[in-house]
C-alpha cells in the first residue's frame, strides 16, 4: 500500500470518529511520505482525543511543511497561544494577514493577543 492509501483509510476512520484508529493510519502514511495534510489530520485526531501535546507537535510539523496554507498556519498560531508562545503566534498571524487581509479569524486572534 502507498502513503495515500493509508491516508484515505485514516480519513475513513476519522469520519467515523474512530480517532485512535485514524491516528495509526495517519502515522503510517506520514512515515511513508512526509505531507503537511497528514500532520494536519493527526492534529485534528489528537485534539479530538484531548491530547494537546501530540496535537501541537503535529500542527507544528504541518506548518513547517506548508507555512503558506492559511488554515494550517491559523491552527498552528491558535495552538501556539494555548502553549504560551504568543510571539510565534503573532508572527504567523501577521504573515497570514499579509497574504489574506480578509481572514477574519486571524485578525480576531491577533487582536486578542
Amino acid at each position: 500500500m502507498k502513503s495515500i492509501d493509508f491516508y484515505y483509510k485514516g480519513i475513513e476512520e476519522f469520519n467515523k470518529k474512530n480517532y485512535l484508529s485514524a491516528i495509526e493510519y495517519f502515522k503510517i502514511s506520514g512515515s511513508l511520505e512526509n505531507h503537511y495534510k497528514t500532520y494536519e489530520m493527526l492534529f485534528q485526531c489528537w485534539k479530538a482525543v484531548s491530547n494537546m501535546n501530540e496535537a501541537y507537535d503535529c500542527i507544528k510539523k504541518a506548518y513547517v511543511l506548508n507555512s503558506a496554507n492559511d488554515k494550517v498556519a491559523y491552527e498552528y498560531a491558535e495552538t501556539s497561544v494555548q502553549f504560551g508562545d504568543k510571539e510565534s503566534s503573532q508572527k504567523v498571524l501577521t504573515e497570514i494577514l499579509k497574504r489574506n487581509p480578509t481572514y477574519k479569524k486571524a485578525r480576531q486572534l491577533l487582536d486578542l493577543i
